[in-house]
């Protein structure tokens, strides 16, 4: 037998093995603890799996202990492996080798481990090779990823219900690639190599997702089916005496937010009191030192718990050992047990000083006054000795915090010497890092030399207001001055990419040298790694990636994000109390939480003419080189991308751009429990009605929320003819996170502005939503569509104003939408926060082109201003892009267009709409004859192309207007087939509809809105060259879909020109005898007009397929 193993027996000698051990079995597990014996034998995770791995009849489960300094430099010294220590075989011969990891400074460990064993660390360079390593314990459990490198599989959470599966699936598997497929379907398990992390800079840019979506953590709902508690004894650990231990409870539910146990675990879980009580009577018949493990009881079982230890004190003569007690919870009875028990110290943890600080961690209910008076009653039962948890570096401390904590300290010593000459003051004070999967999981981490600085100052502090003597009787415990307080906080939220870190920090300190991983040491690691130790311990942002995305603790991010902004309000939050509430999620299960998604609908409803199907819109022109401005729906993503900054997951589903069916739209977003459409009008109402009705025949409690435009005007409308639960009315970032809140949490539906719902029958409408007027202060648009228009070559838009201050135009619904909020109409973001969505966009996706999709870009006198603001920041930054946008005629000058053209502006689209003053008049466009020519004119000298928006058919237009509209856009080259005959549209809110009702113009609304001519010849041009226009539309949507699938270096700028220029100039060559006709001949034939339409879109596909067939497309 080797040093090695005469070692492990020697430590093994004194051990009490509480069950029998039987060693033939097939399957050998390796249970392992990145710790030295003396550290980890006591953990009861270990000690529980050890015996009910053992119960099984096909699995033998040994144990394995980090080697201390002596048993290494023998190791290393003679070349030898790690060995499992029950079974004294090498540990590379075990099927599974499970780590248990309790703290960070384990995660280097582990390659230690490994390595010795002779097993590669790398999980994905060993293939089949050697061992399955998996991983559980509380570091596992809410930020596996720093030394994900190194596992194959995660038991996420609570390990006991979880065990039998994994080797039930792991003895039923060929191989490890078949197993890690298998029990990738239980919820609680996390297998790191089904995810990659696409990085950007320092940050995670995605997650690619090749397994399930998302892991929650296990829990035990029951604790006396499987109780936990000692399964081996023995005096060689840390408590120096043989100790049985019992874990009471699981959980907490005092809300504390700095920790992970409490949020991460929040459901309280206790052992009965009979069970309890049997497993006393177990521990006693081999030691009479019992210690119970619990976090903070219920107050009625705290004091029941005490009665039943009270009685074991009394008749039994047991040691009891306990943790640290709350407060409020110790009185005479407690303490009188604590006291009976033969315990001499008692330890409290008020963290921090009373007031702001003790309030930002909830933990406000314990006062320093409540403190001393635990103090003193607890000597008046001769308990002399006593410690405090304390904490520094907390968001938002001051010196006058840290003063208020040195008086802390000093009262409660000054107490212990009044009444006890001997007593002891232990002070454990340490750095607060932030935890993730807490409320304050984004905040920044003090530096070790911070941290040091202000510990050192509370003892020089103290040292000063004692003497010599009472000083000594102060004794300070903390770990600011060791390596792991530098270390802690990169891994505690640390990434992936720590895995090489983690491989240089094992090769450059013991056993392969003589050092430890002092900050020097873990820094050039980083370094060499392009890493650095401020990026992990800065303050993040909340829509930020984290590396622990995939873990859900069933907390709610809302929940978070809502206890932080209450932590720096310094308001407190009540405990848990269990019952049926719906706050922070914690306790639901899995399928009771609520998934989010925000819907644009597709439009696949029967619509006859071309003019409804926003797809022509998605054009540019050919002529720009690029395929133009993707359509995707910005209302959803600036909405997704406001709620993602307040914490909430949400995802987007824009069926219109995916060009999906209605079925394929329900079976995408049955799933979740929120859903919010986009209605922008009434266009699609068939379809919407048609994906609710078949959702709630999938699911009665899917809460549909709706919004945009015509549900803004008829809210009520919408919840009884749709069956809505909600409509949200204006603008929806605010009220829609108001609204989730609610459902949520439980808040009053009555609070959210610009809401109205139905409850109980009755619909109610509350008072309007403010406008948002600091548009600054929203996020940027949420891209995530981005990569399918970088795909598609595509243009993205970018919105920077809301709002139009003309809000006259009789057929615009803007303004009747600006009406439903309260505030100006139009609003502008900065010049500098525009520009640096442009930056963004152009360096993190290489856009170099995109259209602002304002209603007014200008937007009168202040966005004037903004304008040249705008130019003149681009041109600073030297960025070389080139854009477009929409105005009003009367916005046009020559001075700031010039300005913009330099930064990039090419086209504008104008809304000329007619050369006929009647019309402009009739459309209440406030505009002249004059001043259309003078800003086409302008824009043109300036090199800026004018597009143009065109309204001729209207139900007064005559023949002689529509000729001298038809000359007037040739001649201005703004002629274009779909704008030219698509004619009015009155929507819904609108004056123009108003004004056709009022007049019984309107024959139909929906979908076709068909209303009455007062001249026969322009209603029937008007029907026959919709039909032209829809021929002509389809013709060029099924060539253009065939050029975009085979677009290539070949596709060039000068064949999109040469194919503009032939589809318009056949276009004006069909209207203009189309025109003709029902000029010469006032009684044309239907007939005839007919077989020309047929003609001319036989021509227009004969020309197509022969130009496509000679491009070889």
């Amino acid at each position: 037998m080797n040093n090695v193993l005469k070692e492990i027996e020697r430590i093994k000698s004194s051990e009490k093995i509480l069950f029998k051990l039987d060693k033939n079995k097939k399957y050998k597990i390796t249970l392992c603890y990145p710790d030295t014996y003396t550290t980890g034998m006591p953990n009861l995770g270990i000690q529980y799996f050890f015996k009910e791995i053992n119960t099984r009849n096909d699995f033998f489960a040994g144990r394995c202990y980090l080697p201390n300094k002596k048993v290494w430099k023998k190791i290393v010294e003679c070349n030898l492996p790690l060995y499992d220590w029950d079974s004294l075989e090498e540990l590379k011969n075990s099927d599974i080798l499970s780590f248990t990891v309790s703290f960070e400074d384990e995660f280097v460990n582990i390659v230690r481990m490994l390595k010795f064993a002779g097993i590669n660390p790398i999980a994905s360079e060993r293939k089949e090779k050697g061992p399955l390593i998996i991983a559980g314990g509380p570091c596992s459990s809410y930020n596996p990823e720093p030394f994900s490198k190194f596992i194959d599989a995660f038991v996420i959470g609570e390990g006991e219900t979880m065990i039998h599966k994994l080797l039930d699936i792991y003895k039923n598997s060929e191989d490890k690639k078949s197993f890690l497929r298998n029990i990738d379907v239980l919820e609680s398990v996390y297998v790191p190599s089904f995810y990659d992390f696409e990085f950007e800079g320092k940050r995670i840019k995605k997650i690619i997702i090749n397994g399930k979506e998302n892991v929650y953590r296990n829990y035990v709902k029951n604790l006396d089916k499987s109780p936990i508690c000692s399964t081996i004894i023995n005096k060689k650990s840390q408590y120096k005496e043989e100790v049985f231990s019992i874990e009471v409870s699981r959980g907490c539910r005092m809300h504390c937010r700095f920790c992970y146990i409490g949020n991460h675990f929040r459901k309280q879980r206790v052992l009965s009191l009979n069970k309890i009580k049997e497993l006393i009577n177990e521990g006693k018949k081999y030691t009479k030192n019992i210690k119970l493990f619990y976090e903070v009881l219920p107050p009625k079982y705290y004091s029941d718990l005490f009665k039943v230890l009270l009685d074991f004190v009394k008749k039994d003569d047991i040691k009891l050992k306990l943790g640290s007690f709350r407060v409020e919870y110790l009185n005479s009875n407690i303490v009188n047990v604590v006291a009976m028990g033969n315990q001499d110290k008692i330890i409290i943890a008020p963290e921090t000083s009373e007031g702001k600080l003790r309030n930002f961690i909830n933990k406000g209910q314990m006062s320093d006054e409540k403190v001393k008076n635990a103090v003193k009653l607890c000597l008046e039962k001769s308990i002399k000795n006593f410690g405090l948890y304390l904490m520094v570096g907390i968001p938002t401390e001051t010196k006058k915090d840290i003063d208020s904590l040195i008086n802390l300290i000093i009262d409660v010593f000054n107490i212990i010497k009044d009444r006890n000459k001997k007593g002891i003051l232990e002070v454990h004070i340490n750095a607060y890092f932030p935890k993730p999967l807490t409320p304050l999981q984004l905040e920044r981490n003090i530096s070790q030399k911070e941290a040091i600085g202000k510990i050192e100052y509370i003892q020089s502090k103290i040292k000063i207001r004692l003497n010599s003597e009472d000083f000594k009787r102060v004794h300070f415990k903390t770990i600011v001055y060791d390596e792991i307080s530098y270390s802690q906080p990169i891994l505690t939220r640390g990434d992936r990419r720590l895995g090489n870190v983690l491989l240089d920090v094992c090769k450059l300190t013991y056993p392969y040298t003589n050092k430890t991983p002092t900050p020097e040491i873990w820094d050039y690691a980083l370094r060499k790694n392009r890493l650095e130790a401020k990026y992990y311990y800065r303050e993040r942002d909340s829509t930020e990636i984290m590396p622990w995305h995939i873990i859900k603790n069933n907390t709610s991010k809302t929940y978070f994000m809502r206890e932080r902004e209450r932590a720096y309000k310094g308001q407190l939050t009540d405990p848990c109390h269990h019952s049926s509430c719906d706050v922070c999620k914690s306790c639901l299960d899995v399928n009771q939480l609520m998934k989010i998604v925000i819907v644009c609908p597709p439009l696949k409803a029967p619509i006859k003419s071309w003019r409804y199907c926003p797809y022509h819109n998605w054009k540019f022109s050919f002529s720009t080189g690029d395929h133009g401005y993707s359509g995707v729906n910005m209302p959803i993503c600036l909405i997704a991308s406001f709620l993602r900054k307040k914490g909430i997951n949400v995802d987007i589903l824009d069926a219109f751009f995916e060009d999906i069916s209605i079925e394929d739209t329900i079976e995408k977003i049955s799933k979740y429990s929120i859903i919010g459409i986009t209605v922008h009008s009434n266009v699609n109402l068939t379809d919407i009605k048609k994906i609710i009705k078949k959702l709630r025949s999938l699911r009665k409690n899917h809460k549909i929320v709706l919004g945009g435009h015509y549900p803004s005007y008829f809210p009520e409308k919408c919840i009884n003819e749709l069956d809505a639960d909600f409509v949200i009315r204006g603008e929806g970032e605010e009220s829609m996170f108001e609204l989730i809140q609610c459902l949520q949490e439980g808040f009053d539906l009555t609070k959210v502005k610009g809401l109205t719902f139905k409850q109980k029958g009755r619909i109610f409408s509350n008072e309007p939503r403010e406008k948002i007027n600091n548009l600054d202060s929203l996020p940027f648009m949420a891209r995530d569509y981005i990569q399918k228009e970088l795909e598609l070559k595509f243009v993205p838009a970018i919105s920077s104003s809301r709002g139009c201050d003309y809000s006259g135009c009789s057929f615009c619904d803007i303004a009747s939408f600006q009406k439903t909020s309260i505030g100006p109409v139009w609003r502008g973001r900065s010049a500098k926060n525009i520009v640096d969505e442009i930056e963004y966009i152009t360096k993190k996706w290489k856009f170099n082109k995109f259209k602002f999709v304002d209603p007014n870009f200008v937007g009168g006198k202040n966005g004037r201003k903004r304008a040249y603001k705008i130019a003149d920041e681009i041109i600073k930054r030297g960025l070389k892009v080139r854009y477009m946008f929409d105005t009003r005629v009367d916005e046009i000058n020559k001075k700031l267009f010039k300005k913009l053209y330099k930064s990039g502006l090419r086209m504008v689209y104008l809304g000329v709409e007619s050369c006929i003053q009647r019309q402009l008049d009739y459309f209440n466009k406030n505009t002249t004859l004059q001043s259309n020519k003078k800003a086409i004119k302008t824009l043109r000298e300036t090199g800026i192309i004018p597009l143009f928006g065109i309204i001729v058919f209207e139900p007064t237009t005559t023949l002689e207007e529509i000729r001298k509209n038809f000359d007037y856009f040739i001649s201005k080259g703004g002629f274009n087939i779909y704008r030219f005959v698509r004619g009015i549209i009155p929507r819904f809110g609108t004056p123009m509809m108003d004004m056709f009702e009022k007049q019984g113009i309107l024959i139909k609304s929906y979908p076709d809105y068909k209303y009455k001519f007062e001249n026969k010849e322009v209603r029937v041009l008007f029907n026959k060259s919709d039909i032209y226009a829809q021929n002509v539309f389809l013709i060029e949507k099924k060539y253009k879909e065939k050029i975009l699938k085979k677009i290539s270096k070949e596709i060039n700028r000068p064949f999109f020109l040469h194919l503009e220029r032939f589809l318009k100039q056949k276009t004006i060559e069909h209207f203009e005898l189309l025109l003709k006709e029902f000029e010469i001949n006032k009684d044309v034939s239907p007939q005839l007009i007919d077989k020309m339409i047929k003609n001319f879109s036989k021509e227009i596909e004969t020309e197509f397929k022969t130009k496509l067939e000679n491009a070889k497309i």
